[in-house]
């Protein structure tokens, strides 16, 4: 039980970081910069420098009942969502991968679960910020798609060096079959970044940029390269189908116009997660409907 609570609690941390990451970020500097995120933090609206007790992530927020000690003014409910969202991201991917995947799988070497649990939850952290940046101000910097990439360089390595590609193939499982997903890690990925790239950038380049951004059109190569032929498929279009529904339910609530635009990046990292953790059972779902 200690064990969970411990993730929890690293995991509310770096839900934090990325807050601050993610509020604090300008275009004009990179994403890590101290220029963007140095110095102490302060309140939104009185800028009140705040002091160590009420930079706890989660409880300083309950226990000021969500407002400013100073002037008494709300707080963004972002940050104990995100804490809180994070928090559970490094509970639940732990559990997937030793409890869940770990006894069906047969890891190569006692450390292997270890190095998938500490990549997974990078690349999932990356993702989290990818979809908040994008959220307020509508771009995906480079240097996270660059982070992505690096993951999936240092994925190829593991599966390669281990030699267990094959049974890891997370997202689809058997139905990776279909779509001839088992062959060479290497052409396998080289697939997926191509599709991704065909995908986003039709419509990138047609609008010119208008009905999708480029850093869309990276961040959906860097999937491709991450999670590989043919989950980014169901990735892909997950992101269509739900970005689809969220656009029609908010024009039905006169929160958007029809030509408004919405940030995709947070579907495509919402539409990951799902396929990457339910994927399989999802295709057997639907597989299960169209059989008599």
């Amino acid at each position: 039980m200690w064990y969970w609570v411990i993730l929890f609690l690293v995991g509310i941390s770096i839900g934090s970081f990325l807050n601050v990451v993610s509020l604090r970020y300008s275009s004009r500097y990179s994403v890590f910069s101290l220029k963007n995120n140095g110095g102490r933090s302060r309140c939104p609206h009185c800028h009140k420098t705040l002091r160590w007790f009420e930079l706890i992530p989660l409880l300083s927020f309950l226990v000021q009942g969500g407002k400013c000690r100073n002037c008494i003014k709300s707080l963004s409910f972002q940050y104990p969502f995100v804490e809180v969202l994070s928090g559970l991201l490094f509970v639940f991917i732990p559990w997937y991968i030793f409890v869940s995947r770990a006894p069906f799988i047969g890891f190569v070497n006692g450390i292997d679960p270890y190095i998938e649990t500490g990549l997974y939850l990078f690349v999932f952290s990356v993702l989290f910020l990818v979809a908040l940046i994008d959220y307020h101000y509508h771009l995906i910097p480079n240097e996270l798609n660059i982070l992505l990439i690096c993951a999936g360089v240092l994925e190829i390595i593991f599966y390669e060096y281990r030699g267990i590609f094959q049974t890891m193939q997370y997202g689809v499982g058997p139905y990776s079959l279909i779509f001839n997903g088992q062959s060479s890690i290497y052409i396998n990925r080289l697939i997926a970044m191509m599709f991704g790239a065909i995908i986003t950038g039709i419509p990138v380049f047609l609008s010119h940029g208008r009905v999708m951004g480029l850093g869309d059109f990276k961040f959906a190569i860097a999937l491709g390269l991450v999670f590989g032929w043919p989950t980014v498929i169901f990735i892909i279009f997950g992101a269509f189908i739900i970005g689809s529904c969220v656009g029609i339910i908010l024009m039905i609530a006169g929160k958007k116009k029809f030509r408004s635009m919405l940030a995709f990046g947070p579907f495509l990292a919402l539409s990951a997660f799902i396929f990457f953790f339910w994927g399989e059972e999802l295709l057997r779902g639907y597989f299960g409907l169209l059989s008599p």
